[in-house]
């Protein structure tokens, strides 16, 4: 019995650990320090106290998914803004402020959830505009730089090459029927 008291100990500590670096809250969880006590020491038998501990594990992972849930619908929202107004100018600092969430946790939820950091996201969402535009427009190049948020068209045929390896009059010239 005592060896099972201090295996009940030992996973609990590695669940309130699991808590507290998550920034659970770990009373919504499992009540107070005395609920804990009385739950891990209190209960009828081995099995309830098992049980219990099982459902502790359980409401962390139901916590830890809604989280990342919550996440997700998140930066989906923000990836849905950015490109309903990707002529605007963006940076995760204008967006944290559209969101109401800190630049740099938005930065940290969006690499997690996209596995790119919003700059070079939207940098390769914009090149996939322009190219897009080259083939369907006659628009001049300046003038797809403009649409797609680049204020200096410099730093657009930088960019460009940058992903596609040429610059974006070579690349539209490129495109059957251009001139």
């Amino acid at each position: 019995m005592e060896f099972f008291r201090g295996f009940s100990i030992e996973l609990y500590s590695n669940l309130h650990h699991l808590i507290r670096s998550a920034s659970l809250d770990e009373s919504s969880i499992v009540g107070s320090y005395e609920d804990i006590y009385k739950s891990l020491f209190q209960q009828p038998s081995m099995v309830r106290t098992m049980d219990w501990l099982k459902d502790v594990s359980l409401a962390i992972i139901r916590r830890l998914e809604n989280r990342r849930n919550r996440h997700r619908n998140l930066i989906s929202q923000v990836i849905e803004y950015v490109e309903k107004h990707l002529a605007e100018p963006h940076s995760l600092k204008t967006i944290s402020y559209e969101f109401d969430i800190s630049a740099p946790y938005l930065g940290k939820l969006f690499t997690e959830d996209t596995g790119d950091t919003f700059a070079n996201w939207l940098n390769r969402k914009r090149i996939q505009k322009a190219i897009e535009l080259m083939k369907t427009t006659d628009l001049s190049v300046k003038d797809i730089a403009g649409r797609i948020g680049y204020s200096n068209p410099n730093y657009f045929y930088k960019i460009f090459k940058k992903y596609e390896g040429i610059n974006p009059g070579e690349y539209q010239a490129g495109i059957p029927g251009r001139s």
